[in-house]
């Protein structure tokens, strides 16, 4: 597997003879953006590659009628124009195609298998259908979720609680790291800052979720 936390990835690379591995990315990465965070902090031992056919998705998406839709477009390629200005990045545009591959997912897994290079994504179907074709993939709301703050079942810890959860009663607040935290009988306590003990943690796909009820040791 590449190096995903990049430590020593070119060396080894030189060691063993090889080029420095590349990373493939995909318009959803581009359009979420923390990809150019993570590249700044040296973590990504490699390339980051991104084919004319993904950039050409980005400004079909770009030229959306949809409000929404155009705005997430022009997101994806102001985030590749930083990648592209960022002197410190190993960044590259390359002409590779898939012709007779229509789909631009389907492109860019078909390129990953020619290249032997991963797929940089937060898409969870690309996620399956690539790993089921043998592709390597890596997800960024996985490396998001492996380091957010760590929590266990009876740990205490203070919560502002600012909306009302689904179910009857429950408080919903949110940890500095974006992590939902629901809040039985939190309800009670809106807009205030109270304690709570962890009771369950649910990790997801797209993220985690923990549960608590209201301390009885500090509640303020």
């Amino acid at each position: 597997m590449n190096e995903w936390f990049g430590i020593g990835s070119k060396a080894l690379a030189a060691a063993s003879g090889t080029s420095t591995s590349q990373y493939l990315l995909d318009t959803s990465i581009l359009i979420d953006g923390r990809i150019v965070d993570i590249a700044r902090t040296g973590f990504i031992g490699g390339s980051l590659v991104v084919p004319r056919f993904v950039i050409s998705e980005l400004h079909r998406v770009a030229d959306s009628s949809d409000p929404q839709r155009r705005n997430r477009g022009r997101r994806g390629l102001a985030k590749l124009n930083e990648l592209q200005r960022d002197p410190t990045l190993a960044f590259r545009i390359i002409d590779d195609d898939v012709e007779e591959v229509n789909e631009v997912d389907d492109k860019l897994i078909a390129l990953g298998l020619r290249l032997k290079a991963p797929i940089l994504t937060i898409d969870f179907p690309m996620n399956q259908v690539a790993k089921a074709q043998g592709v390597e993939v890596l997800n960024i709301n996985a490396l998001a979720n492996a380091v957010r703050s760590a929590y266990i079942p009876g740990e205490v810890f203070p919560l502002r609680v600012l909306q009302e959860g689904r179910e009857q009663d429950q408080g919903v607040g949110y940890l500095e790291d974006g992590t939902m935290v629901i809040v039985e009988h939190g309800k009670h306590y809106m807009d205030r800052t109270i304690y709570v003990e962890v009771t369950k943690l649910i990790n997801k796909e797209a993220g985690r979720i923990i549960f608590a009820k209201p301390s009885e040791e500090k509640i303020s």
